[in-house]
């Protein structure tokens, strides 16, 4: 690793041929217990050269983890734009430019998911894609980590000057 990538926080992987990159927003997320649901968006970057040079369909596949690395949710899409209607990964649509696959995302963690308050959690999304007609020939599965950081008091509104 070069020094120029000496401090990469957990919330980015850059990727490589055999590796997509992907990226969360930001590292860390402030939620309170006010909140019905937090949306974490990231984005995708992916060489789909070796899809592409055989003439294969491709899906793209997110998988949601928990801190103990069970997967909790997922989705996909794919040449007829399948996708999970009630997950709660969100997928955009795809766009290619020179052998390269550009996807935004995002999560919605419901507020039953928060860590309790003074409290935080941190969580994973993974990346993988495989041609359609060939399962064998895919990409390693990255994952970037998110935290969820509940810093408020009960009742606490964020920006509130009341101070318990």
């Amino acid at each position: 690793m070069s020094a120029k990538y000496s401090h990469i926080p957990p919330s980015t992987h850059y990727g490589s041929l055999n590796q997509p990159t992907i990226s969360v927003q930001m590292p860390a997320w402030e939620v309170n217990l006010t909140q019905s649901s937090i949306t974490i968006d990231g984005e995708i970057d992916l060489d789909i050269s070796s899809f592409t040079r055989n003439g294969l369909r491709y899906s793209i596949g997110l998988s949601l983890f928990d801190e103990r690395g069970t997967r909790v949710d997922w989705n996909q899409d794919g040449p007829e734009n399948y996708r999970r209607t009630r997950s709660a990964i969100s997928l955009a649509d795809r766009v290619v430019v020179d052998g390269q696959c550009f996807m935004n995302f995002g999560v919605r963690i419901p507020s039953n998911e928060f860590p309790v308050h003074g409290q935080s959690r941190v969580m994973s999304v993974g990346v993988k894609a495989y041609a359609l007609d060939r399962p064998e020939l895919t990409t390693e599965m990255v994952t970037v980590q998110f935290m969820l950081m509940n810093v408020g008091y009960p009742g606490r509104r964020r920006g509130s000057s009341i101070r318990y």
